[in-house]
């Protein structure tokens, strides 16, 4: 788990998980999962598609970034019909990340 201050004009404390399995292992509620950020696909652990399902189940309300390398993939091409406030496609640099940030922050 690594804890991060995002500095701006969210004053919001960020923690990082490598999953939500790792978040809930950490202590953390998915209650309180502000927005999540995930790969569509992830060797090993559910990818994204399946955690987002999840993920609204127990809040409606989070918000979900959508990454993939796939831009073909069904999910990439409709992401808030799976379920996801915004996309970024792979490879992206940390300029853009903050940009899809902050328009999801701001319900954009």
């Amino acid at each position: 788990m690594l804890n991060v201050l995002w500095p701006g004009r969210t004053g919001k404390k960020v923690r990082v998980a490598v999953s939500t399995l790792a978040w809930i292992d950490s202590g953390g509620s998915i209650g309180t999962i502000f927005i999540a950020f995930y790969d569509l696909t992830i060797s090993g652990c559910m990818g994204g598609e399946e955690t987002i399902r999840k993920l609204r189940e127990i809040n409606p309300e989070v918000r979900a970034i959508v990454s993939s390398g796939y831009s073909n993939d069904p999910v990439m091409a409709s992401f808030r019909d799976f379920g996801f406030s915004g996309i970024i496609a792979k490879p992206f640099r940390a300029g853009k990340l903050g940009q899809v940030l902050q328009q999801v922050i701001a319900g954009g």
